[in-house]
Order: structure tokens, then sequence, then C-alpha cells
């Protein structure tokens, strides 16, 4: 993985993606054993569906990367790639906060 053109792209959005993917399984698990409850299920859904859509994103955009990103070495202009995948690691948290 370290010879792909993006391989720390790749890596952090996997990351974030696994991160998140826990935390949706840790909320679930623990609405399932009574430990917390949400206020309405509005609010429980919204929460569920921000948590999974958040992970599949990040998970699909690192797989595009891995799998089209290609092995030659990067060009001078390509920061466009890192910015995007740290905007797109930051937001998705913000997006699920807000709802």
């Amino acid at each position: 993985m370290d010879r792909l053109r993006y391989a720390q792209e790749i890596r952090w959005l996997y990351q974030a993606a696994l991160l998140l993917f826990l935390v949706t399984i840790a909320l679930g698990m623990a609405r399932g054993l009574g430990l917390i409850d949400f206020e309405d299920r509005n609010q429980f859904l919204t929460h569920l569906h921000s948590g999974v859509i958040g992970w599949i994103t990040l998970g699909i955009i690192a797989t595009v990367l891995w799998i089209y990103g290609g092995t030659a070495e990067r060009a001078r202009d390509e920061q466009y790639v890192t910015w995007t995948a740290l905007v797109l690691i930051v937001s998705v948290p913000i997006y699920i906060a807000a709802w």
C-alpha cells in the first residue's frame, strides 16, 4: 500500500471510517442494552443514518482513490486530494452533530 499514489489519504479515510463505524455500533449496542436513550425516534434515526452514511461515504472515497489512484509519482499540484480527504474527515462528524 505504501507504493500507492494516495496511500496517506487512503489510510486516513479508512481510519476515520472505521472509527465512525465503531462509534455507530457502540451507540447502537448501548441503546439496545438500555444504557442510553434518545429523546425521540427522529433523533435516533438521524444519528443512525448519519453515522452509516458517513462511514460508507468515507470508505467508498478511500476505495476509489485506492483503485483509480495508481502508483505514479505525485505531481506538485495534487494537494487538493489531501485537502479534500481532510475536509471530508472533518465534515462528517460536523454533519452528524448538526442534525
